[in-house]
């Protein structure tokens, strides 16, 4: 089977075989010479065979197990960093100075929801793109479908996709090769919109080892099949290598024309994962996205820049947008808890601060679709603080008293963005989503 993730210029030789078919004549004699050749050049194919299979099999191992010792490191350099920030809060807390928390969704742990809550009622969390939303009652992609007897999935070859190095900014520079000088080798950018995740569009850059060159970009542009359901309201990315691009433009056009515009809310993504966005539900007949490779590696000799997608995909989302403002059951509406543990040997005394990504202060609190109750236990009898009531406590005049306790849960409900107000950071039509979320609060040591 081809391997869709290799470039053309660097797979490897065939094993091409030597043996020669020899006809053996009906009830005739068998030329032994014939036979004896035709016996050693089986034997040479199997021999080239076991030779060739035994070296990618080592190959196949070394690289797993350098993969899996980079793995160990990263882990290990990881856990000495969260250590390292926990040191720095307990000497704070000695010195009785604020310390910082802060909780990133790309992390589940700790999460949960309220006992006996209806599944159907919970709120999403997508740890892939580090966020929690809205759930969705169902999703139709536009670039592939699935194979419901076969299985996996399958591309309409009426999915357009493009990929160049030669594009115009619209800075006045004219139509520019961001790739010049350079020799470029790739995957098939189709790779990128059939929906499987093993196969990637790689592209490759090449420049002497002694260039000044220090960034490559390109664009890649998706037309959806006339013939389809146009309507979109949800993008995603993900890049390649993840963390190691930049993506700094996303664009949409409602026709087959050139007419883009950029999709709302984005902002340039550096060193880019998986990424997503919420749009009002359009048209999306052609989609661009422009990435940028800023750090490159060097292999025999050159200097390469390799960047790419391995998924890039335009969804129409039918989103729950339930939502009752009266409720005040705990499992009512779209719902979500955080435990929050202080470091080991201390307990939370007060609170300064509570921050959000997005910040949820940019809406007024009477047209608010983020709410946060802080409590002291997990069912939510023992608030602390709640959003929809109090000022943020970084615009109150004290602090908050936490009581002194080893353990807070941050109860989160999110609701469908119906309108929103100048200056929110949501679009009406979308769902809000939040990144995560800090404390600004001081420790006491158990005693």
């Amino acid at each position: 089977m081809a391997d869709a993730n290799r470039i053309e210029s660097a797979k490897t030789d065939k094993i091409q075989s030597v043996v020669e078919r020899i006809n053996v004549p009906y009830k005739g004699f068998i030329d032994s010479g014939k036979l004896d050749q035709f016996m050693e050049a089986v034997t040479e194919d199997v021999t080239n065979i076991v030779t060739q299979t035994n070296g990618l099999a080592t190959a196949v191992h070394q690289s797993g197990h350098i993969q899996a010792l980079d793995k160990v490191d990263a882990h290990q350099r990881a856990l000495a960093l969260e250590e390292q920030l926990a040191f720095m809060r307990r000497m704070a807390s000695k010195r009785g100075e604020r310390v910082a928390l802060w909780k990133d969704f790309h992390d589940a742990t700790g999460i949960s929801y309220p006992e006996g809550s209806d599944p159907s009622l919970r709120a999403a969390v997508a740890s892939e793109y580090g966020q929690v939303t809205l759930p969705m009652n169902s999703i139709e992609s536009r670039t592939y479908a699935l194979r419901l007897l076969a299985g996996g999935t399958v591309t309409p070859s009426s999915v357009l996709v493009n990929a160049t190095g030669t594009f115009d900014k619209l800075e006045g520079d004219g139509v520019t090769d961001y790739e010049y000088s350079g020799t470029v080798e790739e995957t098939d950018p189709r790779n990128c919109v059939n929906g499987n995740n093993t196969e990637y569009w790689r592209r490759r850059v090449i420049f002497d080892l002694d260039s000044d060159v220090s960034e490559v970009e390109s664009e890649i542009t998706i037309q959806v099949p006339a013939s389809a359901n146009l309507y979109a309201n949800v993008i995603y990315a993900h890049a390649y290598p993840l963390g190691n691009v930049d993506i700094v433009g996303v664009w949409a056009s409602t026709d087959l024309s050139d007419s883009f515009l950029p999709i709302s809310s984005f902002e340039t993504v550096e060193g880019a994962g998986k990424e997503r966005w919420f749009i009002p539900s359009q048209k999306i007949a052609k989609l661009k996205l422009r990435i940028r490779q800023r750090n490159w590696f060097e292999e025999n000799g050159k200097k390469v820049f390799e960047y790419g997608f391995q998924e890039v995909g335009i969804q129409l989302v039918d989103w729950d947008k339930r939502y009752d403002a009266t409720a005040t059951a705990l499992t009512s509406n779209h719902r979500v808890v955080i435990r929050l543990d202080a470091d080991d040997g201390f307990e939370f005394r007060r609170l300064f601060g509570f921050y959000t990504k997005p910040d949820f202060t940019l809406e007024p609190v009477e047209n608010r679709h983020l709410h946060f109750q802080l409590a002291r236990d997990e069912a939510g009898v023992d608030v602390v603080w709640d959003s929809d009531s109090s000022a943020p406590p970084q615009n109150l005049a004290a602090a908050i008293d936490l009581g002194d306790v080893e353990t807070l849960y941050l109860i989160m409900t999110i609701n469908w963005c119906e309108s929103v107000d100048s200056g929110s950071p949501f679009v009406a039509g979308t769902p809000p989503f939040i990144n995560g979320f800090g404390l600004d609060c001081t420790y006491v040591e158990i005693s």
